[in-house]
């Protein structure tokens, strides 16, 4: 029995310092038999590198991580343009992150955390690469030019214009202009960002030559071709119109005025549109200034909040500060004392194009009225001078211009005075008008 008490005992000793050797009071996670855990190394070996430059849009990123116990790893990925940039994935386990396609010329920035699957973390450090720059195409060449290649006649006061596209699309462009009287022109221009330069008052019957050539924001290039015109004799003068008016229309039976004032001016006879608008250093007319409107290429007073503001019967007096070019003028011209109204064809009316009767209220003996029919395509239309004395018939030979052509057309009455301009400088033809224009629509068939 003693043999049997000594071998219980030992077994019993010895189950016990096994317990102590298995390390049953370590504080390894799930029994470990190493020692405590170890969080993971810190990320490494980036790719894209660090820094680097010209990488491609369709970049992906990858790193290299280890864990010194070999545990399994996971990995929040952080990416943007901010140098804290943000977290775009969270525990993913590869070390391969996708990005979708970047934006060229792009600086980013990244950096990876690793976890293992005992909660602890390594923050890798901050990355960053750069994209490639644009396959960019450089503008295409200037074309359309205004005067057109070859023109003959060309007024002593004009501005150059042209088109530019770039097959970027995208791309900002500017332009530098060569202007000269040699084939092979001279800079002319500082950098322009409108495609259009005025190169100041040239000489009478002198052959020019110019080109232009179209920059794009990467510093990219290309020519236009040369193109050449030749100006015509001097002019008479200046051509200028100044004019007083009131446009009336009629909405639901009522009429509705509204009064502006314009002064433009040109270095050729322009009687409708401005060939080459020439800028006053100021107009005036009574007490309204007329302001430069360079879209428009005149200048204009005009204020809807207070209109009619024009006097009927008044003498209103143009004061034109003359320049360098434009000579100083004071003019003036008695507006209509009446104001005609179309009381028949009203707004919207259908008349017949084999002719059609007009009565209007505002006649006046003495004075003449003029109907004009003008559709939104032909503004020449046809045009019939009469007596204001309040009603007309429209004949068929009146309306012969318009041919057998039926539909939409606008009905103007227009009662003016006017007179030309014969002060010193300025072209015979040009004139100065007070007048009253009433407008509706009418259907012609």
């Amino acid at each position: 029995m003693n043999g049997l008490k000594q071998i219980s005992y030992l077994l019993v000793t010895f189950m016990f310092l096994i317990s102590i050797l298995s390390g049953c009071d370590s504080n390894k996670p799930n029994n470990q038999e190493d020692g405590p855990n170890e969080p993971p190394d810190t990320p490494f070996n980036p790719t894209p590198a660090h820094t680097s430059n010209f990488q491609s849009i369709e970049t992906e990123i990858f790193w290299r991580c280890l864990d010194p116990d070999g545990d399994a790893l996971t990995y929040d990925v952080f990416f943007g343009i901010d140098e804290n940039p943000p977290l775009i994935v969270e525990k993913q386990a590869d070390t391969l992150c996708l990005l979708g396609t970047l934006d060229y010329f792009t600086t980013y920035y990244w950096k990876v955390n690793a976890f293992d699957n005992y909660g602890d973390s390594a923050t890798g450090p901050l990355w960053r690469f750069t994209t490639e720059a644009s396959p960019n195409l450089p503008p295409n060449p200037p074309g359309y030019p205004s005067p057109a290649d070859g023109a003959t006649d060309q007024p002593i006061a004009l501005t150059f214009s042209w088109t530019s596209s770039d097959p970027d699309g995208d791309d900002t462009l500017s332009y530098y202009v060569y202007f000269d009287t040699t084939s092979n022109p001279a800079p002319a221009s500082g950098r322009l960002t409108d495609e259009s330069f005025n190169p100041g008052l040239l000489n009478p019957e002198t052959h020019y030559y110019w080109r232009v050539v179209a920059y794009d924001n990467y510093g990219d290039s290309t020519s236009g071709p040369v193109w050449e015109f030749t100006t015509g004799a001097a002019a008479d003068g200046i051509f200028a119109a100044l004019v007083v008016g009131r446009i009336i229309t009629i909405v639901d039976d009522t009429p509705f005025a509204l009064d502006e004032i314009v002064a433009r001016f040109d270095s050729a006879y322009a009687p409708c549109i401005p060939v080459t608008p020439l800028e006053a250093d100021g107009v005036t007319c009574n007490e309204y200034l007329l302001l430069w409107h360079l879209s428009l290429g005149l200048h204009k007073y005009t204020d809807p909040y207070y209109s009619p503001f024009i006097e009927l019967g008044d003498t209103y007096v143009f004061e034109v500060f003359g320049n360098l070019i434009i000579p100083a003028l004071i003019d003036s011209i008695d507006f209509p004392s009446t104001e005609p109204i179309l009381t028949d064809p009203v707004e919207s009316d259908t008349v017949s194009i084999s002719g059609f009767d007009i009565v209007w209220t505002g006649a006046e003996e003495g004075t003449t009225v003029r109907f004009v029919l003008i559709t939104d395509v032909d503004t020449t239309g046809t045009s019939v001078e009469t007596a204001n004395d309040g009603s007309y018939t429209m004949t068929s030979e009146d309306l012969e211009p318009l041919g057998e052509l039926a539909g939409e057309y606008g009905l103007l009455l227009v009662r003016q005075n006017s007179k030309a301009i014969t002060a010193d400088g300025y072209d015979s033809r040009g004139y100065i008008w007070a007048r009253v224009m009433n407008l509706i629509t009418i259907y012609v068939e």
